[in-house]
C-alpha cells in the first residue's frame, strides 16, 4: 500500500511539474480560518426558521425555504454572517495550495481566502466568478469559483440553485468538466459525505473513461477496501496519507515543517500531507535525486548554468550564489557529504555506492563551470586527466571559433546527412548555419525540426526551434532582401505573429526547465548578469587607477565579471539556443571585455603573498571573447575610454591567433570551403578587424602576421576599408606584407581611396615597395589613377610610380596645385620635391587660399615652411621663406618661439605645435598659461590636445 501512496504522490508531482495540476479546494481548507462547516452553516439557517422544520435533513431544502422566507438581501447577509465574509484570513494551508503551482485552482468556497493568499504572494490567476469572466481571462491561470461569490452576488447554496446549476452556469460548468479529460484532478478539504464532492463526481461519471485523467481524492484516513474499490470504479484515487505515514516520510527525508500556527488536527494533517507531496523525493539522497532529474532532460538541454536553481529541492538551498568556480548554497547534505569524505571509510563507502553516477555527474558540473558546491570540489583533478578522453571530438562551434572553414565544410557535410535522432545532436546544423549567417536555410531546417519534434512530443526541442527562429527574424530579412523568388516579408510577419510566451505556457515540460526557458524569454539572467557585470566593469577600472597610485586589490571580481560571458557562451553553444545576439548579451560582452582589458593593463604591485589579481596575459578563452563576440567599433570604444595601449598575450593567446590565421588562408586556398561557407561577410571582416586591433596593441613577436594579409585581400569589398583602414594602417606600419600581397592591397585600396586612412595606407605600402625596387606595373600613366582633386591620393601612389611617371606626377602637382597647403604638406610629408622657387614663390603670394576642408591653415603651412626653412638642402627656398616671415607672425614665432617677443600675439594653437620642452618653459608665462588652459577646456580642437597639454601644465 505504501507504494501506492507514493506512486500517487510521483503523479501529482509529475502533474506540477508539467504545468497539469488542477486542484480542488473544499470547505475543509477554510475550516482552518475559522470559516463554519457546511453542517454548521445549515444549522445557522435553521435556528431562525420554524420548529416544524428542525428535523428536515435536506440541507438544501433549509436554504431554499431561508431564502424564499426572508428574501434574497437578508438571506445573502446571514450566509455572509455565518461564513464571517470580511474577517477572516488566509491559513498556511492556502500557501500550501499555490506552492503546488497548480495550473487552476477550482473551489466551491464562497469566502476570498485564495484570492487574498494570490495577492500576497503575487501570483497571476485570472478570477473567475461568474461566466460573463470566461471569455476575458488575462493570465493562463485561473481560480474558477464554481459556486459563486459573495461579491457577485450568485453564491450556489439553495435546491433551486443546484437544480438550474448547469443553466446559470453553462461556460464554467462546460469548462470544469473539460479540466477532468485533459489534467491531472486533485480533491483537498472534501470529506467522503461531502455533498459537493457527491454532485461534482456524479456530474463527471460519464466522462471519467479508461483514456481520461484518473481523479486524485486526498484523505488523511485509513479506507477499507470495500470503499477504495467502490471509488477506483468511479476513476478516483484515494490519496491515504496517513498522519503515521505522513510524519515518517517528512523525518526520513528531513523535510522542514515550521511552527505553522494551525490548532485543528485536520488542518494540521492536510498541511503536511501537501509539504509532503511538494518536497518529498523518490531519491531520498540528493545524488540520486539530481542524477535522475538531470538524466530525464539531457537529450534536450544540456547546461543549465544559473536554472540549475530550479532543479535543485529547496531544502538543499538556503540561498543561490553561482559564482566563478561553482555554487554556494550552503546545503545540509552537501555539507555532512564533505565531513564524511573526509576519512578513508567514508569516501570508499562514497564511491562503491555512486561510482557511475559520480562521473555522470562531475560531467555535467564540468558543462555548467561548477568546479565546487559550497566546500566540496566537484571537478578534481582525476576528472581534469580525463577530460581529453571526456570531449575528444572536435564539434563544429570549435571548428567555427578556429575559422577552420575546411574541416567545417566538411563536418557540416556528415551531420547534414545523419538520420534525425530527434534530440538536441539536431539542433547543432541549422545552429551552425546561424553562426555563419546563413539564417534563411536555419529557418528553413528549424521549421521542419519544430514540427518534427513536437509530433514526437520532444517538447524542449519544439520551444528551442521556436525561439531560435524568432530569433533570427532581422538576419533572416536582411539576408534575403536582395532576393525576389522569396517573400522575406511575408516569412518575418509569420514568424512575429508567434507569441513564444504563449507556446511556453502551452507545453506539457518540467515546470523547472519551463523556468529555464522563462528567463530565457524574459532576459531574466541576462538583465542580472549585464547589472553585475557593468559593476565589475567600473570596479576593476577603479581597481586599476588604484595601482597607478601604488595600491593593489586582491579579489576574484575579474573572475566573477569572465564568468557572466562563460555563462552565456555554454548556454548559447552547449543547448544550441540563439540568444547571443539581443542587446543584452552584446553588452555582458563589451563589459566582459572592457574588464579583461582593463585587468590586462593593470599594474602589478604587492608582493608574492599579496599581488594585485588581473589577467598577467590573454589566453585563448579571453581572446574567444574579444574576436568572435564584440563588434569593432566598441573594441576600439574600449581602448579609447580606458586608455588601453599595449597588450600581453599569452603563448596559448598566440597559437591561437595563429591557428585562426592558418585555417583561414588554407581555406582561401581551398575556394570550395571559403565561398561555400561565408554567408555573412560583414561578421568575419569583424572577426579579422578584431585580430588586427588586438595584435597591433600586443608585443607578440610569435604571430605570422604577413599572412593576415591574404585574408585582408580576399574578403575586401569596397566598404571595407571604410571601417577599418586606420587599423590596417597600423599593422602595415608595424608589420610588412609581402611584395604580391601588398600589391593586391594596393589595388583593392585604389577602387575607394576615399579618406586619409586608405592614403596613409597606400603610402606605407608604396614606400615598403619602393624600398624594396618594386614599381606597380598596372599604372602605365596618370590616366590609370582616378586623382578626382585628391592630391594625397596621388602623393600616397608616388613612391611606387616608374621613374617616368614620377617626372609626370611632380610636373602635375606643379601645374594642379593652388593652395600652399596642399603643396607643403605633399612636398614636406610625401618628400615629394614639387616646391620650387617658381611654385613656392606663386603659392606664397596667397598662402592660406583656396583650402576649406581642413582647419588651423596657417598654422599647418607654417609648421611646415618652418622644416623647410630648417633644411640646408633646400637653400634655393630660403630667401622666399625670409621674406614671408617679415609679414607672417605666425611664421616667425615657429622659428624660434622662446625669442618672439610679442607674446601679446601668441594663439594656444601656435604653441600646440611647438615641442613639449619649448612649450613647458613657454607656458610658465601667466598669460599664455591661462589661454593654453581656456583652449583645452572650451574649444573643440584644444579639447583633443587636452591629456598632452595637462600633463606640462
Amino acid at each position: 500500500m505504501e507504494n501506492i501512496q507514493l506512486s500517487n504522490i510521483l503523479h501529482i508531482q509529475e502533474a506540477s511539474k508539467q504545468g497539469k495540476l488542477v486542484m480542488f479546494v473544499g470547505a475543509g481548507v477554510s475550516a482552518n480560518s475559522g470559516v463554519p462547516m457546511w453542517s454548521e452553516l445549515i444549522q445557522g439557517l435553521k435556528k431562525e426558521l420554524p420548529d416544524s422544520l428542525k428535523n428536515e435533513t435536506d440541507d438544501l431544502k433549509i436554504a431554499q425555504l431561508y431564502k424564499d422566507s426572508r428574501g434574497y438581501k437578508e438571506y445573502i447577509e446571514k450566509i455572509k454572517e455565518l461564513l464571517l465574509h470580511g474577517k477572516i484570513a488566509p491559513n498556511p494551508i492556502h500557501d500550501a495550495i499555490l506552492e503546488l503551482a497548480p495550473c487552476h485552482i477550482i473551489t466551491t468556497n464562497y469566502d476570498d481566502l485564495i484570492e487574498q493568499n494570490i495577492e500576497q504572494k503575487f501570483m497571476q490567476y485570472h478570477i473567475i466568478r461568474k461566466d460573463e469572466d470566461l471569455p476575458y481571462t488575462q493570465y493562463q491561470n485561473m481560480l474558477i469559483k464554481m459556486h459563486g461569490d459573495f461579491n457577485v452576488g450568485n453564491i450556489v447554496l439553495t435546491e433551486n440553485d443546484y437544480y438550474n446549476y448547469n443553466n446559470n452556469f453553462p461556460l464554467i460548468n462546460a469548462f470544469v468538466k473539460s479540466l477532468f479529460a485533459s489534467k491531472l484532478i486533485l480533491f483537498i478539504g472534501f470529506s467522503f459525505n461531502d455533498m459537493n464532492l457527491k454532485i461534482l463526481l456524479n456530474s463527471v461519471s460519464n466522462i471519467l473513461k479508461e483514456n481520461m485523467q484518473r481523479i486524485y481524492l486526498l484523505t488523511n484516513k485509513d479506507i477499507d477496501s470495500i470503499q477504495r474499490n467502490y471509488y477506483e470504479k468511479k476513476g478516483i484515487n484515494i490519496v491515504e496519507l496517513t498522519p503515521e505515514f505522513v510524519n515518517e516520510k517528512i523525518k526520513m527525508q528531513s523535510i522542514n515543517i515550521d511552527d505553522i500556527g494551525l490548532t485543528s488536527q485536520y488542518g494540521i494533517a492536510l498541511y503536511k500531507q501537501l509539504v509532503l507531496i511538494k518536497q518529498y523525493r523518490q531519491e531520498n539522497d540528493l545524488i540520486d535525486y539530481l542524477y535522475k532529474r538531470i538524466k530525464s532532460y539531457e537529450d534536450e538541454i544540456k547546461v543549465l548554468g544559473n536554472g540549475l536553481k530550479y532543479i535543485f529541492p529547496e531544502e538543499e538551498i538556503s540561498f543561490w550564489n553561482y559564482h566563478s568556480s561553482g555554487l554556494q548554497i550552503h546545503s545540509p547534505y552537501i555539507k555532512n557529504l564533505t565531513k564524511k569524505l573526509q576519512t578513508y571509510t567514508g569516501r570508499k563507502e562514497f564511491i562503491n555506492k555512486y561510482n557511475g553516477k559520480i562521473f555522470y555527474l562531475r560531467k555535467q558540473a564540468y558543462l555548467n563551470r561548477i568546479f565546487k558546491i559550497d566546500n566540496l570540489k566537484i571537478v578534481n583533478t582525476t576528472f581534469y586527466r580525463k577530460l581529453k578522453k571526456l570531449f575528444s571530438t572536435t564539434t563544429g562551434i570549435e571548428l567555427f571559433y578556429e575559422l577552420d572553414y575546411i574541416n567545417l565544410s566538411n563536418y557540416l557535410k556528415k551531420i547534414r546527412h545523419q538520420v534525425k535522432k530527434y534530440n538536441i545532436e539536431d539542433l547543432e546544423l541549422p545552429y551552425l548555419l546561424y553562426k555563419l549567417g546563413d539564417y534563411y536555410q536555419a529557418y528553413l531546417m528549424y521549421k521542419d525540426l519544430a514540427n518534427e519534434n513536437w509530433k514526437k512530443q520532444r517538447y524542449i526541442l519544439y520551444f528551442i526551434c521556436m525561439h531560435n527562429i524568432h530569433a533570427i527574424r532581422y538576419g533572416i530579412k536582411i539576408q534575403l532582401m536582395n532576393r525576389s523568388d522569396i517573400d522575406h516579408e511575408k516569412i518575418v510577419k509569420d514568424i512575429e505573429r508567434i507569441d513564444l510566451q504563449d507556446v511556453l505556457i502551452k507545453l506539457p515540460i518540467d515546470k523547472s526547465i519551463k523556468h529555464v526557458l522563462e528567463d530565457l524569454l524574459s532576459y531574466r539572467f541576462h538583465s542580472i548578469n549585464l547589472v553585475e557585470s557593468d559593476i565589475l566593469k567600473e570596479d576593476l577600472s577603479g581597481q586599476r587607477v588604484s595601482a597607478e597610485k601604488g595600491g593593489f586589490s586582491s579579489n576574484s571580481k575579474i573572475f566573477l565579471l569572465e564568468h557572466k560571458s562563460y555563462q552565456e557562451l555554454d548556454f548559447c553553444n552547449e543547448n544550441f539556443i540563439i540568444c547571443d545576439n539581443n542587446n543584452y548579451s552584446k553588452d555582458i560582452y563589451y563589459n566582459v571585455a572592457a574588464g579583461i582589458l582593463i585587468s590586462n593593463v593593470t599594474k602589478s604591485n604587492g608582493d608574492r603573498f599579496f599581488g594585485q589579481t588581473k589577467i598577467d596575459e590573454l589566453s585563448k578563452e579571453h581572446l574567444l571573447i574579444l574576436i568572435f563576440h564584440i563588434q569593432n567599433e566598441n573594441l576600439l570604444k574600449i581602448y579609447k575610454r580606458y586608455n588601453i595601449e599595449n597588450i600581453i598575450l599569452s603563448e596559448n593567446g598566440c597559437s591561437f591567433i595563429n591557428s585562426i590565421i592558418r585555417n583561414a588562408n588554407e581555406s582561401i586556398n581551398n575556394n570550395n570551403s571559403m565561398n561555400y561557407l561565408i554567408i555573412n561577410r560583414d561578421s568575419v571582416c569583424n572577426i579579422i578587424q578584431n585580430i588586427i586591433s588586438i595584435i597591433n596593441k600586443s608585443n607578440c613577436e610569435n604571430i605570422n602576421y604577413s599572412d593576415l594579409y591574404p585574408i585582408i585581400n580576399h574578403i575586401w569589398d569596397n566598404t571595407y576599408f571604410m571601417r577599418f583602414g586606420k587599423d590596417i594602417t597600423n599593422l602595415i606600419y608595424k608589420h610588412k606584407p609581402k611584395i604580391n600581397d601588398a600589391i593586391f592591397l594596393i589595388n583593392n585600396i585604389m577602387s575607394v581611396h576615399n579618406d586619409d586612412n586608405s592614403n596613409n595606407a597606400t603610402f606605407l605600402l608604396c614606400s615598403y615597395l619602393n624600398a624594396q625596387n618594386v614599381t606597380i606595373d598596372n599604372i602605365k600613366s596618370l590616366n590609370d589613377i582616378k586623382i578626382n582633386d585628391d592630391y594625397f591620393y596621388l602623393a600616397s601612389l608616388y613612391p611606387a610610380l616608374s621613374e617616368n611617371l614620377k617626372k609626370e606626377a611632380i610636373l602635375w602637382f606643379r601645374e594642379n596645385l593652388n593652395a600652399l597647403y596642399y603643396a607643403a604638406l605633399i612636398h614636406s610629408n610625401y618628400r615629394i620635391p614639387i616646391l620650387d622657387v617658381a611654385t613656392l614663390s606663386m603659392l606664397i603670394e596667397e598662402p592660406f587660399n583656396n583650402v576649406s576642408k581642413y582647419k588651423q591653415i596657417e598654422e599647418t603651412v607654417c609648421a611646415v615652411l618652418v622644416l623647410i626653412r630648417k633644411d640646408t638642402k633646400q637653400q634655393e627656398l630660403h630667401p622666399i621663406l625670409d621674406q614671408f616671415g617679415t609679414v607672417n607672425e605666425c611664421f616667425n614665432f615657429l622659428i624660434n618661439p622662446l625669442h618672439f617677443k610679442n607674446k601679446q600675439m601668441i594663439k594656444p594653437t601656435w604653441l600646440c605645435r611647438c615641442e613639449d620642452d619649448i612649450l613647458k618653459e613657454l607656458l610658465k608665462d601667466e598669460v599664455l598659461r591661462n589661454k593654453m588652459k581656456t583652449y583645452i577646456k572650451e574649444d573643440y580642437w584644444g579639447k583633443l590636445e587636452y591629456e598632452r597639454i595637462w600633463k606640462i601644465l
